[in-house]
């Protein structure tokens, strides 16, 4: 194991469950005061893991506390994966922890570095680039889980890589044989292209390519 998560791991086992882990850069963390080099991008959901299960262990909380289960179920999401802050006040919500008593928790995790809507929304859009969905799909789901404002890895893309990406789309579903000339199919497939995400514009680009155009 990194020996900077051996060191982490030290701390963060000795701390009780309220005490500060943060600074998360991509590699380096700061743990107590303590701050630990040549972190993996892994480290994050380590600790957090870690924290978490002290959490559960802690004699001294009630597990009908509605603060002490709003930060344990907090941090084994974020331990999980990355969350925006909607997406963890919906899923405290359906456990019946009320927002006056995980907003504040929430607050304080977004101060320590936990909880990033700005970084849930670069890692989540890269995904779903990678995945094969356009620019319109991503950006409708990122609204869906309250991150409003378009990440800098989504509008960098540009137009002709989003119009190759619709042709590698429509590729691998359908091929690249000529549909100019069958209306039903080329409705079909402009269709599938649609809910992919990619724009009229780049739909019809995909839909004029052939073989030699991928």
């Amino acid at each position: 194991m990194n020996a900077a998560i051996n060191g982490i791991l030290g701390i963060a086992t000795s701390l009780r469950w309220r005490q500060s882990i943060s600074a998360f850069r991509p590699d380096q963390v700061s743990v107590s005061g303590s701050v630990f080099a040549g972190v993996p991008r892994d480290a994050k959901s380590i600790v957090l893991q870690v924290i978490a299960e002290r959490a559960c262990m802690a004699k001294d909380q009630k597990h009908d506390d509605p603060e002490y289960q709003a930060r344990s179920v907090a941090l084994r999401l974020l331990a999980r994966r990355e969350h925006s802050r909607y997406e963890l006040a919906l899923k405290l919500r359906l456990r019946r922890i009320p927002p006056d008593v995980f907003d504040p928790v929430l607050d304080e995790y977004e101060c320590e570095g936990w909880l990033d809507d700005d970084r849930f929304a670069e890692i989540y859009t890269r995904q779903r680039i990678e995945a094969g969905y356009g620019p319109l799909r991503i950006l409708a789901e990122l609204q869906q889980r309250g991150v409003n404002q378009t990440p800098a890895c989504l509008s960098s893309v540009a137009e002709e890589e989003w119009c190759r990406r619709a042709v590698r789309a429509r590729d691998k579903r359908f091929g690249l044989a000529d549909v100019q000339g069958d209306l039903p199919e080329k409705l079909r497939q402009a269709r599938f292209l649609a809910r992919r995400g990619f724009s009229s514009s780049q739909s019809e680009h995909a839909l004029s390519a052939g073989p030699d155009d991928d």
